[in-house]
């Protein structure tokens, strides 16, 4: 019997187990079932993850290393605070701002604003700034209060500036008591009627705001020309001018010194008792009545005058006697 002609192209099929999976594919021989370049793909991805992993462990690990070591080196004597310079005083003493800011130990731990406001409850500092420079410097900037106007603690009369022994009581233009003087110094206006003053560093009474307010709203040139401002009754003020320029000298209190003639100590204040009295009356209208005095001041001869009376600024009066 003649066999069947084959197609082209037929291969005679295997039997199972000569060679041949279940897949398809051949067993142990032949062609793997996986590329070997993929499995070495996939190796070098593993060691390159493995190094980026390690590397940010390092980097980590540094950063923290570093921080460490910085908090450790900042709380360590090397930056503590070697020098503490104090600018700006003139009236207070370096000594008591350095005692006043009590600054800490290290240079990380001074608290600038806290340590400023304790330099500010010092009697003459009106503003206090702390400036670290490190690795070891503090400086400390101060301004000091300027005096406006100095009252008595004896409770001196009206229009009496003499010093006579009294003790005297420098305060600013926020009536804040600087300092204790044996004497009113020279161009300071004497405040009177306003209460006895407390301790450096405390403040005038409430009701001495009005006379100390007509202090501070003088001009210069007229500043020069009042010797004191008295609170009279409930919000009225009256002035009192020093004595004209060319009128006889005043005649010293009972009990002064006598002067002596090229004596090289401090001057008596003035005494101004002579002056010419200006009544003010009420705090309303302040500016035109003080603008009325400068013009009178300025202008006018004022040598005989025993008052004036600026109550209605419009139409000062001078009383002459």
């Amino acid at each position: 019997m003649q066999a069947e002609p084959r197609p082209r192209g037929h291969r005679p099929r295997e039997p199972l187990g000569a060679g041949r999976s279940l897949s398809g594919g051949r067993s142990g021989v032949g062609r793997p079932l996986i590329d070997p370049r993929f499995g070495e793909r996939r190796m070098a991805a593993r060691r390159h993850e493995s190094r980026r992993r390690l590397r940010a462990v390092a980097i980590v690990a540094g950063v923290v290393t570093l921080g460490i070591g910085g908090v450790a080196l900042l709380h360590s004597s090397v930056l503590a605070v070697g020098t503490v310079q104090v600018t700006g005083v003139s009236h207070t003493s370096r000594a008591s701002v350095r005692s006043a800011a009590q600054l800490s130990r290290l240079m990380i731990d001074v608290e600038g604003s806290r340590a400023a406001r304790r330099i500010e409850r010092l009697p003459w500092v009106a503003d206090a700034r702390i400036e670290r420079h490190w690795p070891s410097r503090v400086q400390i900037s101060v301004v000091e209060r300027q005096p406006v106007a100095v009252v008595s603690r004896r409770g001196a009369g009206a229009g009496t500036a003499s010093g006579g022994g009294s003790n005297w009581t420098l305060v600013d233009r926020s009536a804040r008591v600087l300092a204790d003087v044996p004497q009113p110094p020279p161009g300071l206006v004497v405040l009177s009627g306003v209460g006895d003053p407390g301790a450096p560093g405390t403040r005038l009474e409430q009701g001495a705001g009005p006379a100390l307010d007509a202090v501070v709203d003088l001009a210069p040139s007229l500043a020069q020309r009042v010797a004191t401002v008295n609170a009279v009754g409930v919000g009225d003020l009256e002035m009192v001018l020093r004595p004209v320029p060319g009128a006889p000298e005043p005649i010293a209190p009972s009990g002064s010194p006598p002067a002596v003639t090229g004596h090289p100590g401090p001057r008596p204040a003035p005494v101004t008792s002579t002056g010419a009295t200006v009544v003010l009356g009420g705090t309303d209208q302040l500016d035109a009545k003080l603008q009325a005095l400068a013009l009178l001041v300025n202008q006018a001869d004022l040598a005989g005058v025993r008052s004036v009376d600026l109550r209605v600024p419009q139409s000062p009066a001078l009383t002459r006697g």
